[in-house]
């Protein structure tokens, strides 16, 4: 059985590799927005 200090470890890092998935999958949304801006597919 994990100790409150172990889990409240392990929650932590979980959410800290979600925030930066999440910062990664807005960045790359972005990216793509701006390559189809027009109508036009860009090679970035």
């Amino acid at each position: 059985m994990l100790s409150y200090e172990a889990l409240y470890q392990e929650i932590n890092d979980s959410e800290k590799k979600m925030n930066t998935a999440a910062a990664d999958v807005k960045k790359h949304a972005a990216a793509m927005t701006k390559a189809t801006e027009g109508g036009d597919l860009k090679r970035t």
